[in-house]
């Protein structure tokens, strides 16, 4: 997973389409993976589209969600809904955030660029969730 997970954090800090959404936004997002004690978080920050393994180094991100991993890979793959899956995922928004309409975009942009993460770790996203963490 981790391998998916590095693949993913560089692919949202120079995908084309993800940082123009991103700036626009002005947004740090972190996710914790609760069953694998693992974190990391992209977003603009700075002038700059950032991400890394861990929490936000200068500030916290503004958005923080946790799930267990299946649940994560789930609803990257397309295997679940995140309206089914919001009963398996904590979502918690610092301060004064709303979620803009763009959020949707980002999801739609995150699951793309996960699909490829997982395809250059050599992972098909036709297998179940289950099967592609058990290869990591």
């Amino acid at each position: 997973m981790q391998k998916i997970l590095k693949a993913l954090i560089e692919r949202c800090k120079t995908d084309a389409e993800l940082v123009e959404l991103m700036r626009k936004q002005r947004i740090m997002l972190q996710y914790t993976l609760d069953d694998l004690g693992m974190e990391f978080h992209f977003g603009f920050r700075d002038g700059d589209i950032v991400g890394d393994f861990g929490a936000p180094r200068k500030k916290a991100a503004e958005v923080h969600l946790s799930s267990t991993a299946e649940v994560f890979d789930s609803i990257l793959l397309g295997h679940k809904e995140l309206k089914e899956a919001t009963i398996e995922l904590n979502l918690s928004l610092i301060g004064k955030v709303k979620l803009s309409k763009a959020m949707p975009k980002i999801g739609v942009e995150l699951k793309r660029l996960y699909k490829a993460a997982c395809d250059e770790s050599n992972i098909s996203y036709t297998e179940t969730p289950e099967a592609a963490l058990a290869k990591n």
